[in-house]
C-alpha cells in the first residue's frame, strides 16, 4: 500500500521502506501519531510541540519512549527488577520525577533505535479521549496539519491506558493493565544468595549481606565465616558452591582478600560457574556473556561502595543468550569431559 495525504496529513504505512522516511521526518521537528500497545499515541524528538499540539499543560509530564533499559544506566532496584519484568509492555516508570515506558511495538522500538527516546503522550487533545482512527487524527489536529504526521497500524479499542508507578512513592499514579497485585508479586519475590567468606573477606561480607539496599531484592544465607578468626577460604567455597548447586535459581557471592582464591575453588565444583568481578562493566557481563552464578569480591583492594554497585549491576543484568549459548556449551562438555 502507497503513502497517501489525508487532508493533508501525511500517512505512513508501517514497513521496512518508510523506515528512514519517518525517522527523518521526526528529526525535522515532526510529530507522529502512531498506534502503540495501549493507546494512539503522539511521538516527538520535541517535547515543546507535542504541549503545543496537544494543548496540554506544563506541568502534565510526557513519557520518554525507550528502547534499551540499559541506555537509561539506572541503578535503582525496583526500577529495573521491574522494567526487566513488564517491559516491553504497558507499565510507565517514574524515577527521579522522569516518566519512561518501553512499549511493546516493534516497529516503533525500531524507530526509536533510530532517533533515540521519543517523547510520548496519548494521542487526543488535553482532557478529550485519545483518537482511534485517521479521520479522528484530522478533526482533533487540524490546526497543526503541517507538522503532523500518521502511521497506519493494528490498533484495538479495547486497548487500556498504560500503568504508571511511582517508583520513589512507591504508589500507582495511574491503574492500566498492571494491578498493584501484580506489582507486589514481583516486588516481594528476592533472589535468594548464599554468601560466605574468609576471614579477609568478613567485614566486607557483614557489610553487604546487612546492606539495606541490597536486601530489599535479594534474600542472603550467611554459609561463614563468622568472625575475622584465620580460616581456609577453600572451606567457604565448597558451602557457597554446593548451596547454590542444590537450590535451583540460587546465587552466591563468595568474599577473600582478592576474590581470586575464592574464586578459584568455586570453579572446581560441579556446576558452579564463578567470576572475580572487580568493576561494574565485568559483573554486566559476567551476567550477560557467562551467566555465570556465583560472583567473587574483594575484601580488601574493593571498597564496600563499588561491591554494592557491583553487586546490583549483576543482579540488574540479564543473560543475553544468543551467540553465547554455543560458547557455554563448550565449557559444559569440558566440564563433563573432565568429572567422569
Amino acid at each position: 500500500m502507497k503513502n497517501k495525504k489525508i487532508d493533508n496529513i501525511i500517512c505512513y504505512e508501517p514497513n521496512d521502506n518508510n523506515l528512514d522516511k519517518i525517522v527523518n521526518e521526526l528529526k525535522n521537528n515532526k510529530v507522529a501519531i502512531i498506534p502503540t500497545d495501549t493507546v494512539w499515541g503522539i511521538v516527538s524528538l520535541n517535547p515543546d510541540l507535542i504541549y503545543q499540539v496537544k494543548n496540554r499543560p506544563k506541568e502534565k509530564k510526557l513519557i520518554s519512549f525507550v528502547n534499551d533499559i540499559d541506555e537509561l544506566n539506572i541503578d535503582n532496584i525496583i526500577f529495573n527488577k521491574l522494567a526487566n519484568k513488564f517491559w516491553p509492555g504497558p507499565l510507565t516508570l517514574i524515577y527521579q520525577g522522569i516518566s519512561y515506558r518501553k512499549p511493546n511495538s516493534d516497529y516503533l522500538l525500531n524507530i526509536i533505535k533510530k532517533t533515540g527516546p521519543l517523547y510520548s503522550s496519548s494521542a487526543n487533545i488535553s482532557g478529550q479521549n485519545p483518537i482511534t482512527n485517521k479521520e479522528e487524527a484530522v478533526s482533533n489536529f487540524s490546526n497543526y496539519i503541517n507538522v503532523i504526521i500518521f502511521i497506519n497500524g493494528k490498533y484495538s479499542k479495547d486497548n487500556n491506558a498504560s500503568t504508571i508507578y511511582d517508583i520513589d512513592k512507591r504508589k500507582i499514579i495511574r491503574q492500566g493493565a498492571i494491578t498493584m497485585s501484580d506489582l507486589k508479586n514481583v516486588l516481594n519475590t528476592k533472589i535468594k544468595v548464599y554468601i560466605g567468606s574468609d576471614h579477609g573477606g568478613f567485614e566486607m561480607k557483614e557489610k553487604i549481606r546487612t546492606n539495606k539496599e541490597l536486601n530489599e531484592f535479594l534474600e542472603f544465607e550467611d554459609v561463614g565465616t563468622y568472625s575475622t578468626d584465620s580460616v581456609d577460604y577453600p572451606d567457604y567455597a565448597e558451602k557457597i558452591g554446593k548451596a547454590v548447586r542444590e537450590n535451583k535459581g540460587a546465587y552466591g557471592i563468595g568474599i577473600c582478600g582478592t576474590g581470586i582464591g575464592i574464586c578459584i575453588s568455586l570453579n572446581k565444583i560441579n556446576g558452579i560457574y564463578a567470576a572475580n568481578v572487580n568493576k561494574i562493566e565485568e559483573a554486566k557481563l559476567a551476567k550477560a556473556h557467562n551467566n555465570v552464578n556465583v560472583i567473587t569480591l574483594s575484601g580488601r583492594f574493593t571498597t564496600f561502595e563499588d561491591n554494592v554497585k557491583i553487586i546490583k549491576a549483576f543482579f540488574n543484568e540479564k543473560f543475553e543468550a544468543g551467540r553465547h549459548v554455543q560458547r557455554l556449551e563448550k565449557i559444559y562438555d569440558i566440564e563433563r569431559k573432565n568429572h567422569e
